[in-house]
């Protein structure tokens, strides 16, 4: 070997022996450091060269470096470290829990206390103090009724105990409050720790593609963040792997699972995802008033992922539910589409394609840091919902994508397996519409003539449907061998040319092309179900046309003697008002009128038909000629109930216009759709005649709407309509929960469009610990603490008040009055056959004036009905018509200025037993004047006063007629915290009896009596099961630390630096160093002789 080769040689083992001293002494610095595994320099022969009798080495040299971990232990301890972590954050929450009721208690025990390690559940401050405390001030009031200090006494501490039950709910609104910022700052630090580790996984690329070993200290760091982040939340790791050849890329892919079990890339070579826990739960409510603000609305939602309630943050400005209910609902996130074309791998060849590759002399890739994925050939991070068609309960509401690619929301109609592509199937329902805003609410009194088609929404009954098929007067089967839907006795539907009314009620799928073929009209048919033997049910054939007014073939008793089998016959019912109004019956056998003089109504061999086509009339058809004026005028007057086509629409005449309309250029320019008239006309979708396009079809009566066939089925979305008061947004009243909404506390993986996102799940973590604690805690806190405050708040307010006096509870609830609706008049339908003759005014509930409160912890429904001996006119002959709307006297006495204070009115409630009025004739108008018409007002006295007052329209009222409107709860979330002390309540009205006689103190003793009985109980078992899980937690976490301690114990005796080891290593290769100096040193001298020697 040469000199020089000598020299270089001895060059690299001084270098390596450097090295390691220097590695020794970092090891030493880094004794205490539990995220520092201890290093060694690897050690490998050099490069080989030619020389003088073969190849000869450089000698040794460094390979780079090694820390001694071991993986499984590493892993191990990633699990472990966050099982401690949530059993921690559980804990906590339930210690804030615990002192939410003023108690230390801890003991399983419920009835554990005064001993030495446990405090008692009567603590001063407690809430089972203070209830205790209230029941013995009645104890005593029972003692001594007639003693003013002691009613006093009590006064105070039911004042006390409503504080005491207002600062537990009030503790809870915080702690659930602090516990969703703390998840929201858990989830940020999450996403931090990815983007960090993203970071690390480059470095570690980096360096490892020099071929200088492994990136030791970036390892460190990164095992060191990946324990941070399962502290945080469950994560899986594996290695990443390239496509081509198999081998380690250097990366860690993390994963999370989802919650429909997907495994989920949160990182990988091409950057983490982005979590969060916000969905559509936080929603603003657009005003529809001009220059109105937004109400700012936030969603909870229970346990069970159904809305729970919805809690208004901003109430907003402006908003008006005087035309139509507000609603609003609430939607399941949007899966996150499919992002795999947006990040798809490139292959190698077509990386090369594009353009040269930069490479280092070794042959690997420079890393620039930008297109990891297609330099590792990895498979790209992308995040999609579920393909596959899962099982399906009935209501269920989920996403999924259609045939053009577009993602829709359905809901299942049924219970449902796994396959069952909803495109196509009747078992499916598509969503079409979310309603957040004004809605137009349909009335039971226009189902005679309205239709909606498959997939319109209609608001009906204080409930959302949607149409799966067409709703129409008659439902139309055309093309279909067997019924789509079910129909109830007397629904008429159309099958090819020909029309057929059920006798009895036909379930889905009964056979038509078989039975219904050729079928003459009058006949009595039976339907099998479709492809089996059984009865579905039996129809008449009515034939190819509906009976109509104007039909020339029609019969009537009065002009005709006999009526063969299949004939329509016209009877007049008697309630025509100015012309004559007609039913219509259709033979069933060949009839001799004059020999069987039986109605129709009354006799079998008739069926009366369920609808009829009616013709429609123009504008020109209520032209007159007012021989006055000598002018043509527009009068509409008595034609309420007819059908106007104008346009193209159709339009029903609700109520005439109080004058004819006379002016030339009025008449000209009229159109039933202007703002004036739409207290007159109202536009509609009419199912029109298929022979001739100016008749519509039309039932009997308008007897509603059938929510029971399944052709209108309830949207099972969160839905809610808002509680307008004074222009302001005060509350929601949800109507309907829907299901599968996330929790609370989800994590969310953010999609790339506004309400995308995908949860998933954590069984590890401080976040694992939150969700826990709030289903297994808050949420059971919140559900028995409401529990017993509904439950005392009953019982004693109806000991107090067993007669349901107003203003006589001890105790009630913030609420808010709704909108008052009208209902349908029974009385007019039930008792005499009239449906839609219902008045026209309008009743105002002046809300803004009444601090409502409940005395008890239900929503109440106020039903007020005119009482008023009002008659329509088409039973002006009946002999208790002494009213009769329409005549002279009783118009009069309407339209005089005391009119609105004619009416008198019942009023009933779902829970309160007695409602009274009283007149408030200080009420003199919105504008303050007297003798505006405005004056004058009525009081129902429930709860509180409620000052109304009834609005004349162009129709008056009816005896019957009635309006309905709810006192809603203000938080039913938490009834703690809205409790309050019924504020008419004085010392002197604490009853200790509802006698008379003095010493009398019966209703005292009965509420003293409480005090051993249910109420401690609940308190007592609430702490016993907060106690019971604390203890639980304790011994729980506890196992668990000496489980992480054990591990971390294992780790340091695998990984961490001895202090006498790495000192004996330290002087060994400082002895190696200075060995190696020397003899570089010796040659050093030889070189420089040898030098010397030539020079000479």
């Amino acid at each position: 070997m040469s000199l020089l080769g000598e020299i270089s040689k001895s060059s690299e083992a001084l270098r390596y022996h450097a090295k390691t001293a220097e590695i020794a002494g970092q090891n030493l610095a880094h004794v205490n450091d539990e995220t520092y595994a201890r290093q060694r320099v690897l050690a490998r022969e050099g490069v080989m060269y030619g020389s003088h009798g073969g190849l000869l080495t450089s000698g040794l040299e460094s390979g780079g470096l090694e820390h001694v971990r071991n993986d499984f232990l590493d892993r191990r301890v990633v699990d472990e470290v966050g099982q401690t972590a949530a059993l921690e954050a559980e804990k906590e929450v339930f210690d804030l829990l615990q002192a939410a009721l003023g108690e230390t208690l801890t003991s399983p025990q419920i009835n554990a206390g005064l001993d030495d390690t446990h405090d008692s559940i009567l603590a001063p401050g407690s809430l089972a103090r203070a209830l205790n405390d209230f029941f013995n001030a009645f104890q005593e009031l029972s003692a001594s009724p007639d003693e003013a200090t002691i009613r006093q006494e009590l006064y105070n501490k039911t004042q006390t105990l409503a504080k005491r039950f207002n600062d537990a709910g009030q503790s809870l609104e915080d702690i659930e409050y602090d516990l969703t910022q703390t998840v929201a700052r858990s989830i940020d630090d999450v996403n931090r720790i990815l983007s960090q580790l993203h970071e690390v996984n480059k470095q570690v690329r980096r360096f490892e593609l020099q071929d200088k070993g492994k990136a030791v200290t970036y390892r460190d760091r990164r095992q060191a963040l990946l324990e941070d982040l399962s502290k945080l939340m469950e994560v899986k790791v594996e290695d990443a792997a390239d496509l081509n050849t198999g081998e380690a890329t250097g990366f860690l892919n993390v994963f999370a699972t989802s919650k429909d079990g997907q495994q989920i890339k949160l990182l990988d070579s091409t950057g983490p995802k982005k979590l969060t826990n916000k969905w559509n739960q936080d929603f603003s409510l657009s005003s529809n008033g001009v220059n109105g603000t937004d109400a700012k609305i936030h969603a909870k939602i229970d346990s069970n992922g159904q809305l729970g309630f919805l809690e208004v943050q901003n109430s907003g400005t402006l908003f008006d539910d005087t035309d139509g209910p507000i609603l609003v609902s609430l939607l399941p996130p949007k899966p996150i589409s499919d992002d795999v074309a947006a990040n798809a791998q490139v292959a190698p060849q077509a990386a090369a394609a594009q353009g040269a590759v930069d490479v280092l002399p070794a042959g690997q890739p420079v890393d620039d840091g930008a297109g990891l994925s297609e330099l590792l050939n990895e498979v790209a991070n992308a995040v999609v919902a579920p393909a596959e068609n899962l099982k399906r309960n009935k209501g269920d509401v989920f996403y999924f994508q259609k045939p053009d690619g577009e993602t829709a929301l359905w809901q299942a109609l049924d219970n449902t397996i796994a396959g069952t592509d909803p495109n196509g199937s009747n078992l499916f329902m598509e969503i079409t519409q979310f309603p957040n805003g004004q809605v137009n609410e349909v009335k039971k009194s226009f189902s005679d003539l309205e239709s909606f088609d498959a997939g319109d929404q209609i608001y009906y009954e204080g409930k959302l449907y949607q149409a799966t098929s067409t709703v129409s007067p008659v439902s139309e089967e055309t093309g279909n061998q067997s019924s789509g839907r079910n129909y109830l006795k007397n629904d008429i539907f159309k099958f090819g040319d020909s029309y057929f009314q059920a006798s009895t009620n036909i379930a889905r799928n009964a056979e038509l092309e078989v039975n219904l073929q050729g079928r003459d009209k009058g006949e009595l048919v039976s339907l099998n179900v479709f492809g089996e033997t059984g009865v579905a049910g039996s129809v008449v054939a009515l034939g190819n046309t509906l009976p109509n007014l104007n039909d020339p073939e029609i019969k009537d008793p009065l002009l005709d003697a006999t009526v063969d089998k299949g004939d329509y016959l016209r009877v007049d019912n008697g309630s025509g008002v100015g012309e004559i109004s007609y039913d219509y019956y259709i033979a069933l056998d060949d009839v001799d009128l004059v020999a069987n003089p039986t109605a129709p109504s009354a006799s079998e061999q008739f069926l009366k038909v369920s609808a009829f086509s009616e013709t429609t009339k123009k504008v020109d058809d209520f032209l007159a000629f007012n021989n006055t004026t000598q002018a043509q005028e527009l009068d509409f007057s008595n034609t309420e109930g007819d059908v106007l086509l104008f346009d193209g629409n159709h339009y029903l005449i609700k109520s005439a216009p109080d004058l004819p309309i006379s002016d030339p250029l009025e008449i000209a320019n009229f159109n039933p759709n202007d703002n004036q008239w739409k207290s007159n006309f109202k536009l509609f979708k009419a199912q029109v005649s298929a022979d001739n396009p100016e008749e519509v079809v039309r039932l009997n009566s308008p007897s509603g709407y059938d929510v029971n066939t399944g052709v209108l089925v309830e949207v099972n979305l969160g839905l809610a309509e808002a509680v307008v008061s004074g222009g302001e947004i005060k509350g929601f009243n949800i109507i309907n929960k829907g299901n599968g909404f996330p929790s609370n506390d989800a994590i969310l993986i953010e999609g790339n469009e506004a309400g995308q996102a995908l949860e998933i799940v954590t069984e590890s973590g401080v976040l694992a610990g939150y969700q826990n604690a709030r289903v297994n805690g808050i949420e059971l806190y919140r559900t028995e603490l409401n529990g017993l405050v509904s439950s005392f708040v009953e019982k004693v307010n109806g000991l107090h008040n067993p007669t349901d006096e107003p203003g006589g509870y001890l105790f009630g609830f913030d609420s808010f009055l709704s909108r008052p609706v009208m209902g349908n008049n029974k009385i007019m339908e039930e008792e005499y056959g009239l449906y839609g003759v219902e008045g026209n005014g309008t009743f105002k509930v002046f809300d803004e004036e009444v601090n409502m409160t409940l005395p008890f912890a239900e929503t109440d429904t106020f039903e007020i009905v005119n009482s008023t001996p009002i008659f329509p006119a088409e039973l002006q002959t009946n002999p208790d018509a002494f009213f009769v709307r329409g005549d002279d006297y009783t118009e009069n006495l309407l339209d005089s200025p005391d009119g609105g204070q004619f009416y008198e009115f019942f009023g009933s409630a779902r829970r309160m037993q007695h409602i009274s009025f009283e007149g408030d004739p200080n009420y003199i108008g919105e504008d303050g004047l007297i003798g505006t018409g405005d004056e004058g007002r009525s009081l129902m006295l429930a709860y509180e006063e409620i000052p109304f007052r009834v609005e004349q329209g162009s129709q008056a009222f009816l005896l019957g007629d009635n309006f309905t409107f709810d006192a809603v709860l203000a938080n039913p979330w938490n009834l703690a915290a809205s409790l309050k002390v019924d504020s008419d309540l004085t010392p002197d009205l604490l009853k200790s009896s509802e006698a008379t006689p003095e010493g009398a103190s019966d209703i005292a003793y009965e509420i003293g009596a409480l005090a051993d009985g249910e109420f401690n109980l609940k308190i007592s078992t609430l702490n016993a099961d907060i106690g019971n899980k604390m203890s639980d937690l304790s011994d729980n976490y506890d196992h668990q630390k000496s489980l992480e301690n054990l591990l971390l114990d294992q780790r340091r005796s695998v990984s961490s630096v001895s202090i006498d080891e790495e000192v004996a290593d330290l002087m060994q290769f400082q002895r190696s160093f200075q060995a190696s100096s020397r003899v570089l040193n010796t040659l050093d001298k030889m070189l420089e002789l040898v030098v010397m020697g030539l020079l000479k």
